[in-house]
This record gives structure tokens, sequence and C-alpha cells, in this order.
């Protein structure tokens, strides 16, 4: 799932850093409901906070993810048209960042 990247070399009078864990876009978008249901073990979910803070697409999958969720407790229903669902999601797989 995560992946290490290595760090630098510390510069002189620096402490050597540990590897830094990274989780990609994909997987972020995988496990977004259970991040928001907040139904992730601890790691997984601050390695997932740490990608948000670095990436404005998946913060902003996030933050409509979060507004669907709002608008569909909402009284207020409509019916989305026919394959929307479908033309979304293929829409959303063309447009996800590459892997990092």
């Amino acid at each position: 799932m995560a992946r290490q990247k290595r760090q630098p070399a510390p510069k002189a009078g620096q402490k050597a850093a540990g590897p830094v864990v990274e989780i990609s876009c994909r997987e972020v978008l995988r496990e977004i409901s259970r991040y928001i249901e907040s139904d992730l073990d601890p790691g997984l979910r601050g390695m997932i906070e740490r990608h948000f803070a670095g990436c404005r697409h998946c913060s902003a999958v996030l933050d409509g993810t979060r507004n669907v969720i709002v608008l569909s407790g909402d009284d207020r229903t409509f019916s989305l048209p026919s394959g929307f669902s479908q033309r979304l999601r293929s829409l959303l797989e063309t447009r996800s960042p590459e892997d990092n």
C-alpha cells in the first residue's frame, strides 16, 4: 500500500531523518469513504491526512465527497439523470493524477 521515499542526506549538523512514508492519490481515493467515517487505523489515517495537506486534487475530492453527503442528507431531494454515476466515475478515473 504505502511506499517509502528516501530522504536526502542530512546537511552538516543535522540529524538524519527516517524514511518518508507516502500514500498515492489512488490509495487515498480508495479509502476516502472510510476516512470520512473514521473507519481507519490511526497510522493510515495520519498518512492520508498528510497527503491531503499536500495534494490539492485529493483535498478537492474530499470536499466534494463531503458536500455530496450533506446534500444527500438534505430534505430536498432530486433525481440524478440516468447513467450519471457511471459518467462521473469515468470522469474521475480519467482525471485522477498519476500515482507518485
